[in-house]
Order: structure tokens, then C-alpha cells, then sequence
């Protein structure tokens, strides 16, 4: 008798593959935002991006929204919401929204270690966010990671149902 075979990851393969498929091509301005990541130094990666983001089609690849993010929180923390949120509500359409979110909040939760920051930009975006249990869980972790168990029950508390039960 052959035993039955679970699909791959449950599931978690294809939601992977379909937001992979969501994602942009590589745009000049996100190949150039890795390029100077590349050499460690974050006001680079800003500089890259102010001399380029008015770029139209400037769409960002997950690995560039989350490698400005991080630069943008460690280098910028004043600008990182303003910037990332004017960049999201932008283009959320074209983007898919929820990957995207998700992106700029690992570059500044885990990437920049300010979950602080996280928690700004998804109450900026709530638009965006309403009911998104992965966001949710990014910002959980960041937290979690900076030891801050009162943030955590707060945000646990203000989680969905759905996402809780998880």
C-alpha cells in the first residue's frame, strides 16, 4: 500500500512560489540598492535611493525593500516610516502589498533590530495591513528578540483572533 504524500511544507511551498511570482522583475534602482549594500555601508544605500527613487517603474524586489529598510532605520530612524510608507501606499497595487510589508518590516525589526520602528510603520500602514498575521508575527519576533515582553502581550492582545490560533 502506498502511503499518501503531505504536499510540500503544507502549503507554505506554493504561498512561497505565489509570492515569489508577485514580486517584480529586478528594477536598475534595486539592483543598484543591493550593489551598495553589498559594501556594508548604509549611507549608500540611501544615497542610491534618493538619486534614484523618483525612477518611474521603481518597483523593489523583496531582498532591496528589505535591505532600505534596514538602512533606512539604522541610518535615517527619523525618515524610515515617512519614506516607507510613502513607498508602500505607492505602490501597494503594483507590488502586492502584503509581501512588501512584510519585507520592510524584517529590513527594520530584525535587520535594524527597531521593532519600535515596525510598529510605527504598520500603524502608518494600517491600510495595508488590516488583519495580516505575518506582519504581525515579524513584529512579535522583533520584540521578542529586543526583550521587550510588555510590546509583546500589547501587540498579542491587539492581534486577530485568526492569527493567534495559529
Amino acid at each position: 500500500a502506498r502511503k499518501a504524500k503531505c504536499p510540500a511544507g503544507g502549503g507554505g511551498a506554493r504561498r512561497r512560489a505565489a509570492a515569489a511570482a508577485a514580486q517584480p522583475a529586478p528594477s536598475v534602482v534595486a539592483e543598484a540598492i543591493c550593489a551598495a549594500a553589498a559594501s556594508g555601508q548604509d549611507d549608500k544605500v540611501l544615497a542610491t535611493w534618493y538619486a534614484q527613487e523618483a525612477t518611474p517603474g521603481s518597483l523593489l524586489t523583496q531582498k532591496a525593500l528589505r535591505t532600505l529598510a534596514r538602512a533606512l532605520a539604522r541610518a535615517a530612524p527619523e525618515q524610515a516610516v515617512g519614506e516607507l510608507s510613502a513607498y508602500l501606499v505607492r505602490h501597494v497595487q503594483a507590488s502586492g502589498g502584503r509581501w512588501a510589508l512584510c519585507a520592510a518590516l524584517e529590513g527594520v525589526c530584525h535587520g535594524a533590530g527597531r521593532p519600535d520602528l515596525g510598529s510605527q510603520l504598520a500603524e502608518e500602514t494600517e491600510s495595508i495591513s488590516k488583519d495580516d498575521s505575518k506582519a504581525c508575527e515579524v513584529l512579535l519576533a522583533g520584540f521578542a528578540a529586543k526583550g521587550d515582553a510588555k510590546s509583546v502581550e500589547d501587540l498579542l492582545s491587539r492581534m486577530p483572533v485568526s492569527a493567534r490560533q495559529r
